[in-house]
Formats: structure tokens, C-alpha cells, sequence
């Protein structure tokens, strides 16, 4: 076995009808999975390439004749394994209808996450293809599905902070069941705050506080809650017409905000949104309150 893939290997032990199959990874002899959750590669077929991202691609595949995504990893650096082996742990010990199902793992041929499979996507490529704000009672039926899945993440014990959510990684299906994914950079709030990093999320949806590098809780979450009602409400994606460096500068240090629309709205999302989007973390509702 290559010294890298056995490290990999090593990291992860610690850790913890759509016609889709193309092709089968390579055959496995004595496969023995190390723990439930860890699949046997040979049973995981692989398809067409969905999306891709900074750390990952996304193919849709079969599992045991279920259709199912298939998250695979584009590097195998140190920091990208460890964020694998953080969400492979944290997708694992939770569940609830509003979060995305979690369904294993693969270590072999390249490290793999295999979750359900939401088959419009996410909320912003929705937006992306259509020329029109949703329709209101579908905001409100997002709106609802987001916050009851942050609520059940923000009263674990002890509490999870998502710090990554936005509109790419809340997923759709036909039925419009909504699931929040990719917790690659949650984290366990042990203490009453945990540190924010600059390696990780994405600015347009980032709270001030974690722009600014700061000790955050639980706000920094609703801020970003408050970036995707905005998307709803508006149709439009957040600072489109400013780069990420421009929005670290103008949020987290100029204290800008999102211009909110005056009419045209539906009045409770809009007044949510704006007590979301609040500059003072402790100003801003709990997802239990919402």
C-alpha cells in the first residue's frame, strides 16, 4: 500500500432511478471496514460529475442500487484530510430531517464521503437559473428548513456552530425538502466561544466577526442565515459585485450591510433578515427564537 494512501487510511481510522454507474473503483481484496461507517469501495459506484468546489468534486452514484452523491476529495494535503476526517465525524453522530443524510465513507481508491442525493441541487443554483425571486410561499418553506436544522446543530451538547452556511450548501430535492451539507468546518463549542479562522467559508456569507477573525458562538451562524433570506428575498447573490477581498474590507471592518428591499417582500422575512444581519452578534436572534 503507497505510504500516503496508508496515511490517509490512519487519519480516517482515527476519525472515525437515475442510470448512473460508469464505473467501479478497483477491486478491494480483504476489505474490512474499521468502523460502521466506513463502506467497501467495490459496492460504490460512481457517475457523472455533479459540481465541484475548493476542496471537493461531487458525482452522483449508486450504493447498493440507492442513488446517492458521492463527495470525493481533490487533494490529499494534511489540512484537507483533517477537514474530511472533522466532517466524516460530525456528519456521523447527527440526524435530522433538515440535514443532509450521511450514509459512510470510502478511504480507498481516494477519500470519499456518500451521502443521499437532493436531485434539484442547491438553493443558489436554483436562484442561478431562474430570472425570478421565489415564489414567497417556497421562501418561507426554505426559511423554516434552514432554521429548524441550525436549531437542532445549536442545541447539541455541546453545541455545533456550522460556520459555513450558505446557499451553495443548502440542498433541494423535487418535493423542495430542504438539507443543509458540507460540515467540513464545523465545530463543537466547548467553551463559550470557539476561534474563528481565516482558511476557511466564504466572505459574501460570513458574519463581521469571523471576517474580522474573532471569537464567535452561535450568531455567526444566524448572521449567515440572515445572507441566505436575503438571497430569497431578493433573487440576487450577495456582494455579486465585489470580490471576496472587497467584502472582507467593507463587512468586517467598514461595517457595511446589504441593502434590504423596501417593498415587493414578504414583511415577516424581511424584518427576520434584518434582525439576522444585525452588526452585534448579541442583537441578533437565536435559531430556537426564529
Amino acid at each position: 500500500m503507497p505510504h500516503q494512501q496508508q496515511h490517509q487510511q490512519q487519519l480516517v481510522q482515527q476519525g472515525g432511478g437515475a442510470a448512473v454507474a460508469q464505473h467501479a473503483p478497483p477491486v478491494v481484496r480483504g476489505f474490512v471496514p474499521r468502523c460502521e461507517w466506513e463502506l467497501d469501495p467495490r459496492k460504490v459506484l460512481v457517475g457523472r460529475r455533479l459540481a465541484v468546489g475548493g476542496f471537493a468534486e461531487v458525482f452522483l452514484g449508486k450504493y447498493e442500487g440507492t442513488v446517492v452523491a458521492i463527495k470525493r476529495l481533490l487533494t490529499n494535503d494534511a489540512a484537507t484530510i483533517e477537514r474530511f476526517v472533522s466532517e466524516v465525524r460530525m456528519l456521523a453522530r447527527l440526524r435530522h430531517p433538515n440535514l443532509i443524510l450521511f450514509m459512510g465513507y470510502c478511504t480507498t481508491p481516494e477519500l470519499c464521503i456518500i451521502s443521499e442525493y437532493m436531485s434539484k441541487g442547491s438553493l443558489y443554483s436554483q436562484r442561478q437559473r431562474r430570472l425570478e425571486v421565489l415564489d414567497p410561499k417556497i421562501q418561507r418553506l426554505v426559511a423554516v428548513a434552514v432554521a429548524r436544522g441550525m436549531a437542532y446543530l445549536h442545541t447539541r451538547t455541546p453545541p455545533i456552530l456550522h460556520l459555513d452556511l450558505k446557499s451553495p450548501n443548502i440542498l433541494v430535492d423535487e418535493r423542495w425538502r430542504v438539507k443543509i451539507t458540507d460540515f467540513g468546518l464545523s465545530r463543537a463549542r466547548q467553551q463559550t466561544y470557539v476561534s474563528a479562522s481565516a482558511q476557511g467559508g466564504t466572505p459574501e456569507w460570513m458574519a463581521p466577526e469571523v471576517l474580522r477573525c474573532e471569537s464567535v458562538a452561535e450568531p455567526a451562524d444566524v448572521y449567515s442565515y440572515g445572507v441566505v433570506l436575503w438571497e430569497l428575498i431578493t433573487g440576487r447573490a450577495p456582494w455579486e459585485n465585489y470580490n471576496p477581498m472587497q467584502v472582507v474590507a467593507m463587512v468586517g471592518f467598514r461595517e457595511l450591510q446589504l441593502p434590504l428591499p423596501t417593498a415587493a417582500a414578504e414583511p415577516f422575512l424581511l424584518d427576520l433578515c434584518r434582525r439576522c444581519v444585525h452588526r452585534d452578534p448579541a442583537a441578533r436572534p437565536s435559531f430556537t427564537q426564529i
